[in-house]
């Protein structure tokens, strides 16, 4: 039997996300079953783990999982939809709902995989089944591997479920508006702050912000330091197809200098987009792909989603450090008020690596270059 304890450190270069260790546990190849007991989790972070994550979404249409999720607090009706979705779109998905009346808070986190050749791995530590329990926050967690007969204690788990088989059912109506009370009471509270009301009952339900889930999961634009680290990049048209401009290739000094990650593995690249109106894109989750025909390495994005490639230039990508492997960017294109600025910037620097002109710079000297730009105020 080996033992691991491990701490998810968004500060530290050497940490591993609870995310990606069940992704590296994916990347096996071997697991049949994933099984989990969550206290919560978030409709966002259930597309991000199961629908967009590509080695997670393989294992779906193969494996089986299995979740109890619980409805004491965080959970909205959003990821009860989401799960029943889940549950309909794949054979081996199969989530069902802890309905506590029993104590003050339903809370545990703990995973268990299983293999074909008979290993057993407990992943057990405190962070909730959302992105920042995931991959944001700083989290201890245990991971604890062997044989059935090792980890005989596992037996737990299944007496655990059949001594509350009653509490455990099915996603139903009951259970939406359960979780729904949730993410009215989040939304009252945040919308109660942020007017500096006393009374809640002066906050009608209507009133009431929809996107909840970016209370839960927090973005990680909440989390710029002083000072980071900046890429300044010109983006290559990709063999000029439509829209595959979009899967920007770096080259090898970059991915070791910059983003700090090893492409074709369980890290991922986290990514926020910020538009020239300073609103944020979508959270995207993205793995570093090596390609063998062309030796570069591509991190897709989501921003400037069906445009074609310019004609007039190279696009140029800025990306801001926030954490490790977590970035905010911009994707700037020719006629866009910075681009000359950035242009001009690249031409007069010494290149990364081979290829196009990529530069690491710093967020206070991008801010000389662009005295506006949204990466820094």
């Amino acid at each position: 039997m080996d033992f691991q304890f491990k701490i998810q450190d968004p500060s530290n270069p050497n940490t591993t996300y609870i995310l990606e260790e069940i992704i590296r546990l994916v990347q096996r190849g071997d697991m049949t079953r994933w099984s989990g007991i969550y206290s919560s989790t978030t409709g966002k972070t259930l597309a991000k783990v199961f629908a967009e994550d590509p080695d997670i979404n393989a294992f779906l249409r193969s494996g089986n999982v299995d979740l109890v999720i619980g409805l004491d607090a965080i959970t909205t009706d959003y990821a009860l939809i989401k799960l029943s979705e889940l549950n309909l779109n794949y054979d081996g998905f199969a989530s069902r709902v802890f309905h506590n009346d029993i104590c003050d808070l339903f809370h545990p986190k703990v995973s268990h995989f299983e293999f074909a050749n008979g290993e057993h791995i407990l992943l057990v530590g405190s962070g909730n089944f959302t992105m920042t329990g995931l991959q944001t926050n700083i989290e201890a967690y245990t991971i604890t591997s062997g044989s059935l007969e090792e980890i005989a204690s596992i037996s737990v788990w299944d007496e655990f479920l059949q001594f509350h088989n009653t509490r455990i059912r099915e996603i139903d109506a009951e259970a939406i508006q359960k979780a729904k009370g949730n993410r009215i009471r989040f939304a009252r509270k945040k919308k109660l702050i942020e007017a500096e009301i006393e009374a809640e009952e002066e906050v009608a339900e209507e009133e009431i912000q929809e996107e909840v889930e970016e209370i839960i999961d927090i973005p990680i634009a909440a989390r710029l330091s002083e000072n980071s680290r900046i890429l300044i990049a010109q983006v290559p048209a990709a063999g000029g197809e439509f829209g595959r401009w979009r899967q920007i290739h770096y080259n090898a000094a970059v991915i070791e200098h910059f983003f700090h990650a090893t492409a074709n593995s369980h890290q991922r690249i986290f990514l926020k987009e910020v538009r020239l109106d300073g609103t944020l894109g979508p959270d995207e989750q993205r793995p570093i792909v090596y390609s063998d025909s062309n030796k570069n390495y591509k991190i897709e994005v989501s921003a400037r989603l069906g445009l074609g490639y310019p004609n007039n230039g190279r696009p140029i990508i800025v990306l801001r450090e926030v954490g490790v492997r977590n970035f905010l960017y911009m994707l700037i294109l020719p006629g866009d008020a910075p681009y000359d600025s950035l242009a001009t910037y690249l031409d007069e620097q010494e290149s990364v690596g081979k290829g196009l002109k990529r530069v690491i710079t710093d967020s206070n000297h991008l801010k000389k270059i662009w005295d506006d730009c949204p990466l820094v105020e």
